[in-house]
C-alpha cells in the first residue's frame, strides 16, 4: 500500500527524534506547568479558607508533631489550635496521600510554607514561574513544530527544482512552468502550514489534556469518570452540531446564490421586457425570487442559530450537571472546596484543547491534498533520457536530417511524418502560421523532447544514440523570453563555470554588442540581475543570452527571437550581431522580425506538421501562396512592423 503525502512527510518515527523529540519534550513540560498553575491555585484557595488554623485532639497532637515537624508540641496536650501555619491545615488534611506527603516534605524542607504570609508568596512565586514556563514551552513546541514543518517544505522545494530542470525541457507551453511555480509557492506553503499546526496540536494540547485528566484522577477518580462520560458525549455533541449547522449554512448558502443569479438575469433583459410590454409580469417575477431568495437567507441563519443553541444548551447542562456531583461531594464532606475548584479547573482548563482533534484531522487533510499533486509532479517520468551505450556525437559539419518525424505535444501532432534536410554552415529559418511547430522543430535538436517517431540525425548519426552532454555542448539553444536568472551579469554569461574568465566573457559579450551596456551597470560585470537586481529590457537580456551561447562556441546555435516589441537601435544592432554569430556555423532562427527571415540563407516554411515549401524570401514570395499568406499574418502594418 502506498503511503500517503503526509506519512511520506511525517513518518512516526520522525516524532521520536529531533525536533519531534523536542515538541515532545516542551509540550510535556508545558503541561506539567499548567498542572502546576492549577495547584498552585487550589492551595491558594484553600489557604483562603483555613486561614492557616489547624485544630489538633488527642494522638493527633503527637502525629502532627512529628508529621508537620511543629515546635512546643508537649504529649500532654488535649486539643490545641495553631494558627498561622501556613500550608500545614492542607498538608495534614491530606496526609495520607502520596501527593499529601509530597507535600508534606515541601512543607518540612522550605521555611517559607510555614507561615501564612509566606505561602502566599510561596504560592505566588511557583505559580507564576509555571505559568512562565507554560507560556515558554508552548512558544518552544510551536518553534520545533515550525522548524520541522519548514524542514520538510524546503526539501519539497528542492524536489521540486530538480523536477523541474529535469522534466522543465519539454515545456513548450510555459503550462508546466506555470505548475511548478504554483506547486513550489502555495501548496508548499499549505504543506508547511498543515504540518506545523498538526506537530504543535499533537504534542502541545494531547499532553495538556491528559495531565489535566490525571490531576482530576488524582483528586477524586469517581467524580473524574461521572464527569468524563457526559463530558464526551458533549464534545461530540457540539462537534457534530457545528458540522451539521456549517453544512446547512452552506446549503443555504448555495440556494441563496441560486436565487441571486435567477434575480440578476432579469438585469440583462430590458430589451426583451420593455419591447414586449412585460414589465407587469416582469415585476411579479422579480419580486417572487426576491422573497425566495430572502427566504433561503433567513432559513439558512435559523438553521445555524439552532445549531449554535443547541450547543450552549448541551454546554449549560453538562456545567449545571458537573456542579451538582461536585457540589454534593463537598457538602457531605468527601471533597474539599479547594479540592472541588482543583477538579472543575482541571476539566474547563482541558476544554480549549479538545478542539486538537478535529483540527488534526483538518490538518492531515490539507497537507494530503497539497501534498498529493506535488508528489504527482515530483514522480513524473521525464520524457528524455540517455541511451544505454551512447556514444561521443562530433560537431556537425554535413547536413541535418529529420526522417519522418512526427512529434505530439498534448493530443495534436505538431509534426507529421516531417523529412527536411538543413545543410551546416548556413542561417535557416523556420516558419509556420502555427507557432507551436518551429518551437517544437528548435526542441528537437538538443533532446529537451522527444520525437514519437522518426529520427533526427547529425551528419547520419542518430542523436539519440549520442550522448546529451556531447550533444548539448554542440547545440544551444537561445530562448526569447525568460534567458536570465537572478545573479550576476557574469554569471549569467558563463553560467558559474570557473573555465570561462571574465575577459572571455566580455569577449563574448562585445561580439553581440552587450559590453557597452554592461559597463554603464553601477558594477559592470558584477552588477546583480533579476528579480532583485538591475532590471533589463528584451533586448538587453536576449544579447546577454546571445553572449552566454556563443561564449560556448557552439556548432548549432537554436535562436528564438523575443517576441516583445524593439525599439529601432535594438533591431540594428541585432541585425550586425547575427551576421557576426553566423560566421562558420549553423544558425537556425524561430524568427519574429521579418529583417531576420530575409537574411536567412534558407527559410523552410511548415504546414499541417509538414515541410510546405523551402527556399529563400523572393523565391517563396513568388511560389508559395501560403508563405505570402504567413507573411501578411505575421507582419502585416496592422499587426507589427518587422
Amino acid at each position: 500500500m502506498s503511503l500517503t503525502p503526509f506519512e511520506q512527510l511525517l513518518p512516526t518515527r520522525a516524532l521520536g527524534r529531533g525536533r519531534g523529540l523536542a515538541a515532545w519534550f516542551w509540550g510535556i513540560v508545558g503541561a506539567v506547568a499548567l498542572c502546576g498553575v492549577l495547584v498552585s491555585i487550589a492551595l491558594m484557595l484553600d489557604l483562603w479558607i483555613h486561614r492557616g488554623e489547624l485544630p489538633l485532639r488527642g494522638d493527633d497532637v503527637a502525629r502532627a508533631r512529628e508529621f508537620l515537624v511543629v515546635p512546643g508540641l508537649d504529649d500532654g496536650i488535649e486539643f490545641v489550635t495553631l494558627t498561622d501555619q501556613g500550608l500545614a491545615p492542607t498538608v495534614w488534611r491530606n496526609r495520607d496521600t502520596w501527593w499529601g506527603r509530597t507535600l508534606a516534605w515541601i512543607y518540612r524542607t522550605f521555611p517559607a510554607p510555614r507561615t501564612n504570609r509566606g505561602a502566599v508568596a510561596f504560592l505566588l512565586i511557583v505559580g507564576m514561574g509555571c505559568a512562565l514556563v507554560r507560556i515558554a514551552a508552548r512558544a518552544r513546541v510551536r518553534r520545533a513544530a515550525e522548524e520541522y514543518a519548514l524542514q520538510s517544505a524546503s526539501s519539497l522545494r528542492s524536489h521540486l527544482h530538480r523536477q523541474t530542470l529535469r522534466i522543465g525541457l519539454g515545456d513548450l507551453e510555459g503550462d508546466r512552468a506555470t505548475r511548478a511555480q504554483q506547486l513550489f509557492v502555495d501548496e508548499v506553503n499549505a504543506v508547511r502550514d498543515g504540518l506545523s499546526d498538526w506537530i504543535t496540536g499533537l504534542c502541545r494540547d494531547i499532553p495538556t489534556i491528559l495531565a489535566l485528566f490525571l490531576l482530576a484522577v488524582l483528586v477524586d477518580w469517581r467524580l473524574s469518570l461521572i464527569c468524563l462520560l457526559p463530558l464526551l458525549g458533549v464534545w461530540w455533541f457540539v462537534d457534530f452540531e457545528q458540522k451539521q449547522g456549517e453544512a446547512r449554512r452552506q446549503q443555504a448558502q448555495l440556494n441563496a446564490e441560486s436565487a441571486v443569479r435567477l434575480l440578476s438575469a432579469g438585469l440583462c433583459q430590458s430589451r426583451l421586457v420593455r419591447g414586449y410590454a412585460m414589465e407587469a409580469f416582469e415585476q411579479d417575477r422579480f419580486h417572487k425570487n426576491l422573497n425566495q431568495f430572502q427566504s433561503e437567507v433567513s432559513a439558512g441563519r435559523r438553521r445555524q442559530s439552532w445549531s449554535r443553541r443547541l450547543a450552549r444548551v448541551a454546554i449549560a447542562a453538562l456545567a449545571a450537571m458537573m456542579l451538582y456531583f461536585v457540589g454534593a461531594a463537598v457538602l457531605a464532606h468527601r471533597l474539599a472546596p479547594a479540592d472541588a475548584f482543583l477538579l472543575l479547573s482541571s476539566f474547563l482548563a482541558a476544554t480549549p484543547s479538545a478542539s486538537v482533534f478535529g483540527m488534526l484531522a483538518a490538518s492531515r487533510k490539507a497537507v494530503d491534498k497539497a501534498g498529493i499533486p506535488i508528489y504527482a509532479f515530483i514522480n513524473e517520468i521525464p520524457e528524455v533520457g540517455q541511451a544505454v551505450g551512447a556514444k561521443f556525437l562530433e560537431p556537425l559539419s554535413r547536413t541535418i536530417i529529420f526522417e519522418s518525424v512526427t512529434a505530439r505535444r498534448g493530443d495534436r501532432d505538431v509534426l507529421k511524418q516531417l523529412d527536411l534536410r538543413i545543410p551546416a554552415g548556413k542561417t535557416t529559418a523556420i516558419v509556420s502560421l502555427d507557432p507551436l511547430a518551429p518551437r517544437t522543430l528548435g526542441h528537437l535538436l538538443p533532446r529537451f523532447i522527444e520525437p514519437q517517431s522518426g529520427r533526427v540525425l547529425y551528419d547520419s548519426e542518430d542523436i539519440a544514440w549520442g550522448t546529451l552532454e556531447s550533444l548539448r555542448a554542440e547545440t544551444l539553444y537561445v530562448s526569447g523570453e525568460d534567458n536570465c536568472f537572478s545573479g550576476t551579469v557574469l554569471e549569467n554569461i558563463t553560467g558559474g563555470e570557473g573555465r570561462y574568465s571574465v575577459s572571455d566573457a566580455a569577449d563574448a559579450a562585445k561580439l553581440v554588442h552587450a559590453h557597452s551596456f554592461i559597463l554603464r551597470f553601477p558594477m559592470g560585470y558584477e552588477t546583480l540581475i533579476g528579480e532583485r537586481g538591475e532590471r533589463l529590457e528584451p533586448g538587453q537580456a536576449f544579447r546577454i543570452a546571445l553572449a552566454r551561447a556563443i561564449l560556448r562556441k557552439p556548432a548549432v546555435l537554436v535562436v528564438e527571437e523575443p517576441d516583445s516589441p524593439l525599439d529601432d537601435d535594438t533591431k540594428a544592432i541585432l541585425d550586425d550581431t547575427y551576421q557576426r554569430i553566423s560566421q562558420n556555423r549553423t544558425v537556425i532562427f524561430l524568427p519574429h522580425r521579418l529583417s531576420t527571415v530575409r537574411r536567412c540563407d534558407l527559410i523552410v516554411l511548415l504546414a499541417e506538421g509538414k515541410v510546405a515549401a523551402i527556399g529563400s524570401h523572393a523565391e517563396l514570395l513568388k511560389s508559395s501562396e501560403v508563405y505570402r499568406h504567413w507573411e501578411y499574418v505575421s507582419f502585416n502594418a496592422f499587426r507589427k512592423k518587422g
